[in-house]
């Protein structure tokens, strides 16, 4: 903590000011200040009697300067009550209890405020060097938000900088290269110095900028568990778990009463059908392995010492009606339509539709299909030249040869018109439960399978004409091989 405090900026007139939330408020206790916000306890470090008098005084929401506060309780109380000043502030900033503003110099107008930071930077409270090179992590990004705002946020700490003028955004760019704060003031002069540091200090202590190594590396370019991340990929984990970042997460049908919700299945199908094999469901309870040894035994592939039913249409008909098929319908007052079918899904709002490309299976005439679950049939699109479907899912798996392979696609408006921030996530999670419960069903069916890792963003919805927007497509899932030659 001495080490981080001496650590003070070239620029000593950098002004930052602190405020905490009109809904907060603190109150003092035997084990340690306790603050109060949106209806939550948040227990405190125990402060020196001059640091809690000024986390008291300032918790009327009035503005305070960082700095002289930090200097005070130095000078009257030393180290220690410094070092839980800290601690104290770190907690409430986590909890967007306070926000940290820098004003320019003339106008007094703020440049940029510090409002939120779900896990402490480990640059948190420390000031940049005139000399040392900062630069933009790979997991920041800048955006608008629905209040107009412009924001630089990091995934990584869940933090967020309002940038209230250019200044915020010409760092943003210019850090995207090793600079020092010396370097960013001559090559943007027509900024003081000043206030460029006191942005450039908001930028650091959310996780933004970094300090680099002598060849320009950060932290996070080349150490576990952060270099196993990508920028997607960290951002979607982190949208879509519950945090206190004042984002409404869940069920919270923000689109009720602005427009109506999709349909439970998709609309627009072709118009002729070919109707699927319905199976004896009784019969094969009867007759078929026990779950547990189709638990037990399920492979993806083939087993070369094993033989495999072959795939024909009435085999499909039956792995379709045993997972996809519309069991029951019912309506609600005020959300709709819903469905039931034989796998779970978020909400029951089975978004998730099917689409078959067949070759080689007897029974059906090869091509493209969409399944239509509530009449448990197939809709052929016609003309539709699915073989380039099959060569990615051939490029993963040669030795398959699949006959049929199953696209997943989700109409992504049946979902988000219930959940919000969290809906791709339940996609993902809704196409992997559809996905074992495929692999569970080949399985006790005997029939070769297996899923792709990924597939292509457009070809599906060019050879069905759907807006890529509105339905896209997921995952995709391979069965059957054409019946194996004499002595096999």
């Amino acid at each position: 903590m001495r080490e981080m405090f001496q650590d003070r900026p070239m620029c000593q007139t950098i002004q930052l000011y602190v405020r905490f939330t009109s809904y907060l408020s603190i109150r003092g206790t035997v084990d340690g200040p306790e603050a109060i916000c949106r209806g939550l306890t948040i227990k405190l470090p125990k402060l020196e009697p001059y640091a809690l008098s000024c986390l008291m005084r300032a918790s009327d929401g009035s503005f305070w300067g960082y700095t002289e506060t930090e200097e005070a309780i130095l000078e009257r109380e030393g180290w220690l009550s410094l070092s839980a000043w800290y601690r104290a502030l770190s907690t409430l900033l986590e909890h967007r209890c306070l926000f940290i503003e820098t004003l320019s110099c003339t106008s007094k107008q703020a440049r940029a405020v510090l409002s939120s930071c779900g896990q402490a930077s480990p640059h948190l409270w420390n000031r940049p060097q005139e000399h040392t090179p900062y630069r933009l992590s790979r997991f920041a990004y800048i955006r608008r938000e629905e209040d107009g705002g412009l924001y630089i946020s990091s995934t990584l700490y869940q933090s967020r900088v309002s940038a209230l003028d250019t200044l915020a955004v010409q760092l943003f760019q210019l850090l995207s290269t090793p600079v020092s704060l010396a370097d960013a003031a001559g090559r943007i002069p027509e900024w003081p110095k000043e206030e460029i540091g006191a942005v450039m200090t908001l930028l650091l202590w959310a996780g933004i900028i970094s300090p680099t190594s002598q060849d320009g590396a950060l932290y996070e370019d080349r150490h576990l568990p952060l270099i196993a991340w990508e920028f997607h990929d960290l951002l979607l984990h982190t949208r879509s778990r519950l945090q206190e970042d004042g984002v409404r997460r869940g069920g919270t049908y923000r689109f009720l009463h602005v427009v109506p919700p999709s349909p439970p299945a998709k609309p627009d199908l072709p118009p002729s059908s070919i109707p699927l094999y319905v199976p004896d469901m009784i019969r094969i309870s009867r007759e078929e392995e026990s779950f547990a040894f189709v638990m037990e035994n399920r492979v993806s592939g083939v087993e070369r010492d094993r033989l495999h039913r072959h795939m024909d249409a009435e085999a499909l008909g039956e792995f379709l009606f045993r997972t996809a098929r519309i069991r029951m319908q019912y309506e609600t007052v005020l959300f709709g339509q819903y469905t039931g079918r034989p796998y779970p899904n978020a909400g029951s709002c089975y978004e998730l539709e099917l689409y078959a490309a067949v070759r080689s299976c007897p029974g059906l005439p090869d091509g493209l299909y969409a399944y239509d679950p509530n009449g448990h049939a197939l809709r052929p699109y016609a003309g539709a030249d699915s073989e380039e479907l099959f060569q990615e899912a051939l490029s993963a798996r040669p030795e398959m040869d699949p006959q049929v392979l199953i696209a997943i696609t989700a109409r992504f408006q049946r979902i988000s018109w219930k959940y919000e921030s969290i809906a791709y996530s339940l996609v993902l999670k809704n196409a992997g439960v559809l996905i074992a419960y495929f692999y569970l069903t080949a399985s006790a069916m005997n029939i070769p399978s297996f899923a792709l890792g990924t597939g292509s963003l457009s070809r599906l919805t060019m050879l069905t004409g759907t807006d890529p927007l509105q339905e896209f497509p997921v995952g995709e899932f391979v069965l059957g091989r054409p019946a194996a030659p004499p002595g096999f």
